[in-house]
């Protein structure tokens, strides 16, 4: 940490003093912890501990470049800013290491934005998803073909055989076996014995 000094100031004891609190100073973020958190310790005083508390502030302010009333007021709003914010937004700002108000609100806005974004892509990929090929108008081809078969034998079924489809239906005797009448309009005598088997 002393070898980044020049020979005059590695002779300088308030130079080296303050390069090496310059190594080990923490972030702001880790003084504004610190400071938060501190409470008084068991060989601590109430004086101790407001000294502890002084430092703390001044490495955060020194930490944060506040150098004027405005800035102070600034990292104030900033501070309740983060404070209303849900968790994942607050995480979202603090790792752009924001350093003013505006910046924090910057950043805010742009996180909800891009959910706003991903939700609508969301939104849209999902309305296909029920969406299968061969599909047309929600209908499977499964479901089509099995309405189309049904259509095939939902008209009027035909008798006998396919062979004597469209075919005139012919009447025929059983008295005397010819075809144009039926067997009521036979005489009983051409009828063998009586017995109703026409003779050939």
């Amino acid at each position: 940490m002393l070898a980044g000094l020049s020979l005059d100031e590695n002779k300088d004891f308030d130079a080296c003093t303050q390069a090496i609190l310059k190594y080990y100073r923490l972030d702001a973020a880790a003084y504004k912890k610190r400071f938060q958190e501190a409470r008084k310790g068991p060989e601590e005083t109430f004086k101790m501990l407001k000294t502890r508390l002084t430092d703390y502030m001044r490495y955060y302010v020194e930490a944060r470049a506040i150098d004027s009333l405005e800035s102070m007021i600034d990292d104030a709003i900033c501070e309740q800013l983060l404070c209303g914010m849900n968790d994942d937004v607050r995480q979202f700002v603090v790792s752009k290491q924001v350093k003013t108000a505006d910046e924090c609100c910057q950043f805010a806005d742009l996180f909800f934005e891009m959910n706003v974004a991903t939700s609508s892509v969301t939104s849209a990929g999902s309305g296909n998803q029920n969406y299968k090929p061969g599909e047309a108008g929600g209908q499977t081809a499964s479901s089509a073909g099995a309405a189309g078969g049904s259509n095939k034998n939902s008209g009027p079924k035909q008798s006998g055989s396919g062979s004597n489809v469209g075919m005139k239906h012919v009447i025929r005797c059983y008295g005397c076996n010819t075809v144009g009448h039926k067997t009521i309009t036979v005489s009983k005598s051409k009828w063998s014995n009586g017995g109703g088997v026409p003779k050939m």
